[in-house]
């Protein structure tokens, strides 16, 4: 008699687990036809904008940091902006701004040479296409400007950060200002 007990506890236990193995079949099915619904109406969300900028998605901030970690030569370009306060009105590092950088924006600021502009474009093109400007402002005063020639729409999208100078007493407020 003990025998048929066990006998029927494991005909009950394989049906509860056949039972088991349905339903979750059915949720994992219901749940992977729920993502695929979701990336068709995303996809077709897509199709029918536009485009969607990395601005969309407030990444500015993290290009702009990216742009200041971009190799110049020897240094980042966040360490050559440390170095403008001292270069903009006189260059007193020539060997860091004679050939990054021109010193006829504003009579007595900086702007970026070809070879450096081209950095930047290869960068920042494939998001914003031509349409961004990156400021460098020291005491309220802009000291660079990248492209040098520029024009931004009232649309505009725009990030900031504050880097130090060499003395460790002042900052530079770094902007990146983006179109739609």
């Amino acid at each position: 008699m003990l025998s048929k007990k066990a006998q029927v506890e494991d005909n009950l236990e394989i049906v509860l687990s056949i039972i088991g193995i349905i339903i979750g079949v059915v949720i994992i099915t219901l749940a992977k036809a729920e993502y695929s619904i979701s990336v068709d109406h995303a996809e077709n969300a897509i199709q029918g904008a536009s485009t969607i900028g990395s601005f969309d998605a407030k990444f500015i901030g993290t290009d702009l940091l990216n742009i200041l970690k971009l190799q110049t030569g020897d240094y980042t370009f966040g360490e050559l902006i440390a170095y403008m306060p001292r270069n903009y009105q006189e260059v007193q590092d020539p060997a860091l701004f004679e050939e990054l950088f021109w010193d006829i924006w504003l009579v007595d600021g900086l702007a970026c040479d070809t070879e450096l502009y081209n950095t930047l474009e290869e960068y920042l093109r494939p998001v914003y296409g031509r349409n961004w400007a990156l400021d460098v402002f020291y005491k309220e005063k802009p000291i660079f400007s990248c492209p040098y020639a520029y024009v931004l729409f009232a649309d505009y999208r725009e990030t900031n950060m504050t880097l130090p100078s060499l003395d460790p007493n002042e900052e530079l407020f770094v902007s990146l200002k983006v179109n739609p």
